[in-house]
């Protein structure tokens, strides 16, 4: 049986309404053993709220710079996927303060009119005011109930949280020397459902998306160049990018005949475009000053920054 955490930043929740730029999910097995994680990162199409940006004591508020949540598609186009993920059969799922999360799904799929995602689940924060009357932010939460630090996982990186609260599930379960479901048959504490999550109905200012350029040939353009996306060519003209996993600057998207002669060459190399950087060897950056205004922004250990002119000549 598999079992669900999950955790959801927002980058702001100005007039009620929450804009999600994170979706950190974690499934394990009935004994804690980690089948999956991933952190899907989103454009909040809005602005950050000035308290997650500002730094305290040195430690900022959110996991990644803004600029780094904008060059991720928003969430009508992760839509499918965090639906897939909180839709699957499992035995549970588990958030921390998880009233909280049911509501950011909520706005985002109203915000977008996209359809609701109907999702019960467990609230650890409920369970460990029951079990001993800790009542923590998850950190420092998860800190007090194992009496030790956690330095691989960071504080606000969604999927990092929602490890951090399998970890208190199966800290909680062995401190009570049960599994997972004999441990919800002993709580008092009851799913919440998706419904529940809002004390009150709001009215929620709906965005139509995905947004599309008006200009029908410019639209036929950003259609054909997203068609790239995660596309394996079977029969390369030759193999100069074979299984090059790469993603291309937004910078370089602003310019749709450029990027499409850049997917195109690539894929016709044997390389292949995603819309995750994590999944990617390289990001290709427009020019010097693209590059270093991304210098900035991604993890230099874990993706090259390649420019343009590498693989095409700008004749522009």
């Amino acid at each position: 049986m598999k079992y669900l955490f999950f955790d959801i930043e927002c980058a702001n929740s100005f007039d009620g309404i929450c804009k999600m730029c994170s979706f950190g999910y974690a499934i394990f097995d009935n004994k804690f053993n980690k089948i999956e994680s991933k952190d899907i990162l989103m454009d909040p199409e809005d602005d950050f709220d000035w308290y997650l940006i500002k730094k305290k004591n040195g430690k900022a508020k959110l996991a990644y710079a803004p600029e780094f949540f904008r060059m991720f598609d928003s969430f009508p186009y992760q839509y499918n996927e965090i639906r897939r993920i909180l839709t699957q059969e499992y035995g549970a799922i588990f958030g921390y303060a998880v009233n909280n999360d049911l509501k950011y799904i909520r706005d985002a799929t109203t915000r977008y009119n996209l359809d609701p995602i109907n999702v019960e689940a467990y609230d650890l924060k409920k369970m460990l005011k029951e079990y001993d009357n800790i009542s923590k932010g998850l950190a420092n939460a998860l800190k007090e109930l194992t009496d030790k630090e956690h330095p691989e996982l960071v504080n606000h990186n969604s999927e990092h949280d929602a490890i951090m609260t399998a970890k208190l599930l199966e800290n909680l379960c062995k401190q009570m020397e049960t599994n997972i479901n004999g441990y919800l048959e002993l709580t008092e504490v009851k799913p919440t459902k998706h419904g529940d999550a809002l004390k009150k109905k709001q009215k929620v200012k709906q965005i139509p998306k995905p947004k599309k350029p008006e200009n029908p040939e410019l639209r036929a353009k950003n259609d054909l160049f997203n068609t790239y996306y995660d596309k394996k060519n079977d029969n390369p003209t030759n193999l100069k990018y074979d299984s090059l996993m790469y993603s291309v600057s937004v910078i370089i998207k602003m310019d749709i005949d450029l990027a499409l002669k850049l997917v195109t060459h690539l894929h016709e190399g044997g390389g292949v475009m995603n819309r995750s950087l994590w999944d990617s060897e390289i990001l290709i950056v427009f020019d010097e000053e693209d590059k270093e205004r991304l210098e900035k922004i991604v993890d230099l250990t874990k993706i090259k920054l390649v420019l343009i002119h590498e693989f095409i000549k700008n004749n522009n």
